[in-house]
C-alpha cells in the first residue's frame, strides 16, 4: 500500500488523539467499531473515508 493512502488518517488521527506515538498505535489496532485496522482499510477509497468518519465521530465525542 502506497504510504500516501495512509498520510490522510495519521494527520487526522494526530489532531484528534493528540500525540504521534499514540496515532501510530491507534493505526495499527484493530478496531472492532471498523472490522479493522485503519491501515487496512486505508487500502481503499471507501475505507478511508470509513476511517475518516469514525476519526471524526471520536473528535464529536471528546468535544462534548
Amino acid at each position: 500500500m502506497a504510504e500516501d493512502n495512509i498520510t490522510p488518517i495519521m494527520d487526522r488521527a494526530l489532531e484528534v488523539i493528540g500525540n504521534e506515538a499514540a496515532a501510530l498505535e491507534w493505526i495499527d489496532k484493530r478496531s472492532a467499531t471498523l472490522g479493522a485496522t485503519p491501515r487496512e482499510l486505508a487500502a481503499t477509497p471507501e475505507g478511508r473515508d470509513r476511517v475518516l468518519l469514525h476519526l471524526n465521530g471520536i473528535s464529536r465525542h471528546r468535544i462534548s
